[in-house]
């Protein structure tokens, strides 16, 4: 069938079906102190749809809880805020977004030394005989590669592997991203982001077709990691916990389905490379810099047949100043989500931004796992979308700590900081709208006690949500502090490039 997301041309929406079809996103193994002997994975279910199981011939109220999840058996506490979406339970506060994800609590254990909650970005030395991903049970040669990447596809540094996920987030596709592991002199190596990195990541994002339809990420120690080999996850956005939200500017694409994507104040920004790059640094509850390529050809240029936008060299000066970012912030721990998105121009007339191709159809149908109803919706953004120019956005997000009081058990990943929560319990699910009943009522109280009239409310409700929720309140409590002096060390290493 048609294809819901590719990168670098290759299908890998296809490839994941094929990959589920055949029973190979699977995993036999034990779990929890007594050794469970347990088998997991994504399957297709008799309406052909992607969906997780558990198996197992334990009765153990851990897994007995996690099917009862998947098949929809458990609810949500009574709330307006939460559905249960194909065996998810989901809640929403504002622009962000906390799925629980029991099946998550299966994954492999982390690599020695991590989980521990280092406030340190730096991994331990690296060895290869503790490294999952080359060796033991679940390392990586035991999979089907889903693809290679060849580096001329996108002038990347060094060929990149895709391997499908053992523990997805999404039934939908889960994807790791990895430099080639047939390079062991070069790319056996820790969880640490070369220049080299950013180069390639910057690029590969910028590949994604149709535009927005992956989320590329990548978490540090002491942000998330939980292995100590160089590697970034790749899944379908919107994320199934967003995928009924809509940007404020009624479009629909994964680019702007996430709150950090539709967060529009800022502190201050700086323009590099003639324009070619901006940088803004964002008003967000935890620390974030937001990088974009910023295309410079006008929306007449890209009317005219004969223009070529010369994309390349402004994603390699992304990539170099995203490399020069992760120097300035040192060791802290830091998460970065990368999209790409149709370009943004200015009129001539100095209006307001809008969309280089305003005739861009975006449907507001999202994938699904009934896939049958979007594939023609796909196929016709992707045709809308080749005359658009692309630009990539890069989110980095600056910690630290990996974990939060209101949610003590979950490690906070790039996932969270853009916006949705993975939640790993059932318990947690129910502390976040219990926090968020709470602020509500106190605010209620509060705005009776002053007499507040919320009927001029309505434009300032994103951005309210944005600073009072309890997802919010989490991102802020492992933000870096102070931030603004971090933001003027990082805009000085940044204007360096440009001198």
């Amino acid at each position: 069938s048609s294809s819901l997301y590719d990168i670098c041309n290759v299908d890998l929406y296809n490839t994941w079906l094929n990959l589920v079809q055949k029973e190979k996103v699977v995993v036999h193994t034990t779990v929890y102190d007594e050794n469970i002997p347990v088998r997991y994975g994504v399957r297709l279910n008799s309406q052909h749809q992607c969906e997780e199981f558990v198996l197992s011939d334990s009765q153990d109220s851990r897994i007995q809880q996690i099917n009862e999840t998947l098949s929809g058996g458990v609810t949500a506490a009574p709330s307006d805020k939460s559905d249960n979406h194909e065996g998810n339970l989901i809640i929403h506060d504002g622009p962000f977004a906390a799925q629980l994800l029991l099946i998550r609590t299966l994954r492999p254990k982390p690599s020695a030394g991590f989980g521990i909650g280092s406030p340190s970005s730096i991994p331990p030395p690296y060895n290869a005989e503790e490294d999952s991903f080359v060796t033991g049970p679940l390392r990586l040669s035991n999979r089907p590669r889903a693809a290679i990447i060849d580096s001329d596809r996108q002038q990347l540094h060094t060929p990149w592997d895709v391997y499908h996920n053992v523990s997805p987030v999404d039934a939908r596709g889960h994807f790791l991203l990895l430099p080639t592991l047939q390079d062991k002199n070069k790319n056996w190596r820790s969880q640490t982001l070369l220049s080299s990195d950013c180069h390639d990541l910057v690029h590969l994002a910028s590949s994604v077709e149709p535009m927005g339809s992956l989320l590329v990420s990548f978490n540090s120690v002491g942000a998330g990691a939980s292995q100590n080999h160089i590697h970034c996850h790749a899944w379908p956005s919107p994320p199934l916990a967003l995928e009924t939200t809509k940007s404020k500017k009624g479009r629909s694409g994964g680019w702007e389905s996430y709150a950090i994507s539709q967060t529009n104040s800022m502190y201050d920004f700086i323009d590099l490379f003639d324009g070619q790059v901006e940088v803004t640094f964002l008003k967000y509850p935890c620390l974030c810099v937001e990088l974009s390529s910023a295309a410079t050809a006008t929306a007449a240029d890209m009317m005219d047949d004969t223009m070529t936008i010369e994309k390349s060299d402004r994603f390699t000066l992304l990539g170099k100043a995203l490399s020069s970012v992760l120097d300035a912030i040192g060791d802290a721990p830091f998460n970065i989500g990368i999209m790409n998105r149709p370009s943004y121009n200015y009129d001539e007339d100095g209006g307001d931004e809008e969309m280089a191709s305003d005739n861009l159809i975006h449907s507001t149908k999202t994938m699904t796992n009934d896939d049958s109803d979007n594939l023609s919706d796909a196929n016709d953004l992707k045709g809308q979308e080749e005359n658009a120019s692309v630009d990539v956005d890069v989110y980095v997000f600056v910690r630290s700590k990996e974990r939060s009081s209101i949610l003590p058990a979950s490690k906070l990943g790039s996932s969270e900081m853009m916006g949705v929560f993975h939640v790993n319990s059932y318990q947690d699910l129910l502390d976040l709208q219990n926090h968020q009943h709470h602020n509500e009522e106190e605010e209620e109280v509060d705005d009776k006690s002053r007499g507040h009239d919320h009927s001029h409310d309505h434009d300032h409700e994103e951005l309210d949500h944005i600073d009072e929720g309890p997802m919010a309140q989490a991102l802020r409590e492992v933000s870096y502090e102070p931030r603004e002096e971090l933001w003027e060390t990082i805009k000085e290493r940044l204007m360096g490039l440009d001198s």
